[in-house]
């Protein structure tokens, strides 16, 4: 049983072509549902080492910066300050995967209100006010 084991991890776990499509599917399959970033932080982290472990032919830096322009393009449109703020602060080879998904957590959890910015929130009822975020 060790050695089918052994065998069957061996072959998911090459770095073939094969591998590394399944890996990019299993990326690119990652939804960031509204309510649920956290999650869909940790599902696309697992995916992307996953297709870090499988791939010979990309390095890491540009899997790096494909997953993250391709995770930009997939949050909800409540992110789109933060997808925008995300865009003009990359620089031409300075993408950090890691950073990009604490801001996305951080983000998505409330941290920063920056994916409500330039949206108006309801009229107070004590003042009777509407306040726009900045």
């Amino acid at each position: 049983p060790k050695v089918l084991w052994d065998k069957i991890v061996t072959y998911f776990a090459a770095k073939t072509v094969e591998n590394s499509a399944n890996a990019l599917d299993k990326l690119f399959d990652t939804q960031f549902n509204e309510g649920e970033i956290e999650k869909s932080v940790n599902l696309f982290r697992a995916a992307f080492r996953r297709l870090v472990e499988v791939s010979s032919k990309f390095d890491k830096k540009s899997l790096e910066a494909v997953a993250v322009v391709f995770a930009l393009k997939r949050l909800p449109m409540s992110f789109s300050v933060f997808h925008q703020l995300q865009f003009a602060g990359f620089k031409d080879d300075n993408i950090s995967f890691n950073d990009f998904l604490r801001d996305l957590e951080v983000e998505g959890a409330g941290g920063h209100p920056t994916h409500q910015c330039g949206q108006f929130l309801p009229q107070s009822k004590e003042k009777g006010a509407t306040t726009l975020l900045l």
